[in-house]
């Protein structure tokens, strides 16, 4: 990263005081900046830590670059340029079209923590190893200019194995969501109009640079994970904005869900059966729902996914428990564990997560957490997926 990348974080970092986007892309009131300034200023060290990896390199970058200068309107008007070019571009990252070549440097810095590449070739190879091993999505979250020479991106990648279907049983168990999260610096040659240098950094990890251990731990805890979602059950829709060591940031959508009491310490039983219930048809309409996952609990109520494909919900059966209720759209950090989860295990690591949330500067919503399990009884426990979703409040994304 270079001097100039952390002069445009330190900027970030000021412009959380003064009102950063939040998610929807609406400014904060000041009633929000103490919180956002803390949590920028984390990340800004995390950022500093991240630039020692390769000081000579860090020189080699900055030695030719000069202030942002407002009359410098070519200079200006060419990172404009590449940065509507990117917008563009990006979106063909994994499809039939691909990445527009003519718009780099025929030698060119490609850098994440575990690849790199010297060339647009290199880059252009790895982008099609990935595409046919994986089923990759690229979601551009940000964008925007950095220094003289160069654009700052932050973004979420996900990937899927594509060979899990060919597995058998195996795939039932193992059927891996690999996502990550971070920053490219992308630098233009001046000379050439032309991009020199991509440098992705990751969200989960301190160690940056080419070759991170760290990181490709990571990676490859992500791909042991055995802890699956059962495939054939629909699930609520979710996008990951942050992915961190911990825990995960999602914005998830507007669900609808059937609910019932789960106050008492020997509710559960009971609940869960109220509810399969009138999924399977103790409704008004003796409407027959496919089962989805997971089923949502905490110490007040335990709620059902309604899915998607049901537009009106049938009401509840005249005296029974059950209600129908609307969870809106809202942001969650999610963490994830596996084994037999009980309702104490939820409030456990729910406190657990509110601490980690208020380290890095984060603002939940104490006791209003919710424990997401998403596997029937007869899974091993070693293969069973739990969830705690901690509400977060006045989130912004980092700034680039």
């Amino acid at each position: 990263m270079s001097l100039s990348t952390l002069a445009g974080l330190q900027r970030c970092e000021q412009r959380a005081t003064t009102g950063c986007c939040s998610s929807s892309g609406q400014p904060h009131t000041s009633s929000h900046r103490h919180t956002h300034a803390s949590r920028h200023s984390h990340i800004l060290q995390k950022s500093i830590s991240r630039s020692t990896h390769d000081p000579h390199r860090l020189v080699r970058l900055t030695a030719t670059q000069k202030p942002v200068s407002n009359t410098d309107a070519e200079d200006v008007a060419l990172v404009e340029s590449m940065i509507e070019f990117l917008k563009e571009d990006l979106t063909h990252l994994f499809d039939d079209q691909g990445i527009d070549t003519s718009k780099y440097d025929e030698t060119v810095m490609f850098e994440d923590p575990i690849t790199k590449y010297d060339s647009i070739q290199g880059y252009v190879n790895n982008i099609r190893f990935l595409k046919t091993v994986f089923n990759p999505q690229f979601i551009l979250r940000d964008i925007r200019r950095t220094a003289p020479y160069e654009i700052t991106t932050r973004w979420t990648m996900t990937m899927k194995p594509t060979f899990v279907d060919l597995l058998g049983p195996l795939g039932k168990l193992w059927s891996p969501d690999l996502v990550f999260t971070g920053t490219s610096v992308m630098g233009i040659n001046p000379q050439t109009g032309r991009f020199n240098k991509h440098v992705d950094t990751w969200d989960a990890v301190d160690q940056q640079g080419y070759f991170s251990i760290e990181a490709f731990v990571h990676m490859l805890s992500q791909v042991m994970d055995v802890r699956g979602i059962p495939r054939e059950l629909e699930t609520p829709d979710y996008q990951v904005l942050v992915k961190q060591r911990d825990y995960e940031v999602r914005e998830y959508s507007s669900i609808m869900v059937c609910e019932t009491d789960n106050s008492s310490p020997t509710a559960s039983f009971t609940a869960f059966g109220s509810l399969a219930g009138y999924i399977f048809g103790k409704n008004k309409e003796s409407m027959k729902m496919d089962m989805t996952t997971p089923v949502f609990s905490n110490t007040e109520k335990m709620q059902f996914y309604i899915p998607n494909t049901i537009e009106k919900a049938p009401e509840p059966e005249d005296g029974s428990p059950v209600s129908l209720a609307t969870i809106p759209k809202q942001i969650f950090a999610v963490s994830r564990f596996g084994g037999i989860a009980s309702d104490a295990d939820g409030k456990r690591r729910a406190a657990m997560l509110e601490r980690i949330l208020e380290r890095d500067g984060l603002n939940p919503e104490k006791d209003k957490y919710i424990l997401a399990r998403y596997n029937d009884p007869g899974t091993l426990p070693p293969f069973r997926r739990n969830e705690v979703l901690v509400p977060l409040k006045n989130y912004t994304l980092p700034c680039v």
